[in-house]
């Protein structure tokens, strides 16, 4: 597609022409590129926020860390799980806070274990917040944390981010069952001396 432009002389006359040809293919090329980036920039934010709503809705507590340990983000399952109030800021969360004192240095070697060892880590502990088991018992709630190291180029761990689960019901139906489990060894073994005692009185 040409460009072109009149060159005149001090007398205004026309003395002669200049101008430019800029390629029509090159020119849709470039148009073309621009739209797609912009439908991908689109597309990208549409992601985004679907995610983001996805999850503030979670059942799973979602969280990410810093190196240093500071919350950079977490959705509202987070802070219910680990009895904070929804209305808290992430710069002021401290996990000691929270989590039951027997527990905070659990945590704290859980959290070191990802920085050294670049490898997702388990990890479960209880928190301050009560939990009402179904006989009616108020206790400290257990939380199971699934953490995953975010590594850049080198190899060097840039942050942390995980999901969160309650499993108070679980331990709970545990400690029950092996309460029974306990109970059914011990009747057992009393039973065993039982007849071991009547056989020896008859003999």
């Amino acid at each position: 597609m040409p460009i072109f432009e009149d060159v005149k002389n001090e007398t205004a006359s026309i003395t002669g022409a200049m101008g430019v040809m800029i390629s029509s293919t090159e020119t849709k090329r470039a148009t073309l590129h621009l739209q797609k980036r912009a439908e991908a920039l689109e597309l990208a934010r549409d992601t985004e926020e679907r995610f983001k709503a996805f999850a503030e809705n979670a059942p799973a507590g979602i969280y990410i860390f810093d190196r240093e340990r500071k919350l950079q983000y977490c959705n509202n399952t987070f802070f219910d799980m680990i009895g904070a109030s929804r209305t808290s800021k992430f710069e002021e969360y401290d996990h000691r806070d929270h989590v039951l004192e027997e527990d905070v240095q659990s945590v704290t070697i859980a959290f070191q274990m990802l920085l050294e060892d670049h490898k997702a880590v388990s990890h479960r502990f209880r928190v301050k917040r009560k939990w009402t088991s179904p006989d009616g018992i108020a206790s400290p709630a257990f939380l199971t944390a699934d953490s995953y190291p975010v590594l850049d180029d080198a190899g060097n761990v840039t942050s942390v981010q995980g999901v969160m689960f309650d499993v108070s019901n679980f331990m709970w139906a545990e400690n029950i069952q092996k309460a029974r489990l306990d109970e059914a060894v011990e009747a057992k073994k009393q039973q065993e001396r039982f007849i071991d005692m009547t056989s020896h009185e008859l003999r």
